[in-house]
C-alpha cells in the first residue's frame, strides 16, 4: 500500500515537526508492503494526495489556549484532492499547553475532508514517532 506522511511546514519551528514527520516515515518503512513518502504542505504548493491509500497528517501546536491551525491549511487540505474514505492519523507535536486542543482542531478539519481517522498522537520526539508509526495499522 502507499502511504504518506505528510506535514505542515512551520517557519516559527520547521525542524521540529520535520523531525516528528521523518520519524513516522520510518516507522511506516518497517511494515511489509509499505511504500512511504514524505510531504511538506506548505502555501502556495500544488500537493495530490488521491494516490495514497493512507495518511499520516501533522501540524504544528497552535494558540496556546485555541489550538488555532495554521494559516490557511484548512484550504490547503481540501485542495489536495479527493481524500475521502482514505485512512489516516493525525499527530502533533508535544508542548505543555496547547497540544490537545490543536490536535482536536486537525481531526475535525480532517474529517471535514472524509477522512477516516484510525489513530491520532501527541508525539514527543522523532523516536517516539518512530515507534508510534510502526505500530500503526495501514490496511
Amino acid at each position: 500500500m502507499r502511504a504518506a506522511v505528510v506535514f505542515y511546514r512551520d517557519k516559527k519551528n520547521p525542524q521540529e515537526l520535520e523531525q516528528l514527520a521523518k520519524g513516522v516515515l520510518r516507522g511506516l518503512q518497517s511494515q511489509k508492503g509499505v511504500t512511504v513518502d514524505l510531504i511538506s504542505l506548505e502555501p502556495g504548493m500544488e500537493t495530490r494526495l488521491s494516490g495514497y491509500g493512507y495518511l499520516a497528517l501533522g501540524v504544528p501546536r497552535g494558540t496556546l489556549l485555541k489550538g488555532k491551525l495554521p494559516g490557511n491549511f484548512k484550504e490547503l487540505l481540501s485542495s489536495c484532492g479527493h481524500l475521502v474514505g482514505k485512512k489516516a492519523f493525525a499527530f502533533v507535536p508535544s508542548k505543555l499547553i496547547g497540544s490537545q486542543k490543536t490536535l482536536s482542531n486537525l481531526m475535525a478539519a480532517m474529517e471535514k475532508e472524509g477522512i477516516f481517522l484510525r489513530f491520532s498522537e501527541i508525539l514527543t520526539d522523532a523516536k517516539h514517532a518512530e515507534e508510534v508509526g510502526a505500530k500503526l495499522q495501514v490496511d
